[in-house]
């Protein structure tokens, strides 16, 4: 069954299959993922376009193929009699942030969305589960950010401009979203060539410029982000609303532009 699940995601010659299903690493690998309780997950992925790999540990680096995770349910042995019933098994992304980013907005937010999943809900608890997946949101595109070295700027997942000045939890939700833009903002601009030479490191000249391009690049990108009309929508709602968070973020604006220039110059 595990034999044929790996044939059926990567495409490759009967022979290269073998020559990985008979060797040492996939048969001890295997083995203690369908013997030993304690061990819940195994995975197999494309060093190259002829060779497989097999890790109980999740792979930090591979080809830029989706790799395969057989994971189990509950802790068990497994047989011929309960396979199909304790694993379960899917392909991984080479980019998976990015594909759990996507599938979280895509596919998981219009079910927790939907009526038949807060129909039984208090108004109060929905609000909870809206705001809590909302961060849940907000941090995965942070972090796919961070890990292309760029900011991103989570928008807020509701239509802006329902609800009226009067709707404190809408208001709330906005204002988070300026609070969280405001911090991300300050992050980069404060971030300076002097911190190179922390832990004892020698930069070079060279460093120092890339320093300034990256910087350079991650303001441009903040100050493109800023022009999005979702961003200006949620300034405008709290600017009617007079909201006192208002002020600080659009000097913040304005600072990202001289920034952006300086880094400019100096790459």
């Amino acid at each position: 069954w595990l034999r044929g699940v790996i044939k059926t995601t990567f495409k490759m010659k009967d022979k290269n299959y073998e020559k990985f299903f008979e060797c040492d690493e996939y048969q001890t690998e295997v083995n203690d993922f369908f013997e030993k309780k304690d061990i819940r997950q195994v995975f197999v992925f494309k060093l190259n376009s002829s060779t497989l790999s097999v890790s109980l540990e999740a792979p930090t680096t591979f080809n830029k193929s989706n790799g395969l995770y057989f994971v189990k349910n509950t802790p068990a042995k497994i047989t011929k009699e309960n396979i199909k019933d304790v694993i379960l098994y899917g392909t991984i992304s080479p980019q998976p942030l990015e594909t759990l980013n996507i599938i979280a907005n895509q596919v998981y937010l219009p079910i927790v969305r939907t009526d038949a999943n807060t129909s039984e809900l208090t108004d109060q608890m929905t609000r909870e589960v809206n705001n809590t997946y909302s961060k849940f949101l907000a941090d995965i595109e942070m972090n796919v950010g961070m890990s292309e070295g760029k900011t991103r700027l989570p928008l807020p997942l509701n239509d802006i401009e329902e609800g009226q000045d009067s709707d404190k939890d809408h208001i709330h939700a906005l204002e988070t979203a300026v609070v969280t833009w405001t911090n991300q903002i300050k992050k980069v601009l404060t971030t300076d060539p002097e911190q190179m030479f922390k832990d004892g490191n020698n930069p070079t000249p060279n460093d120092e410029l890339t320093f300034w391009e990256d910087k350079a690049a991650d303001l441009e990108s903040v100050d493109e982000q800023l022009k999005n009309p979702r961003i200006k929508q949620v300034v405008s709602v709290l600017e009617q609303y007079e909201s006192q968070y208002i002020p600080q973020f659009l000097k913040l604006v304005e600072v990202v532009q001289q920034a952006k220039d300086e880094a400019q110059q100096n790459s």
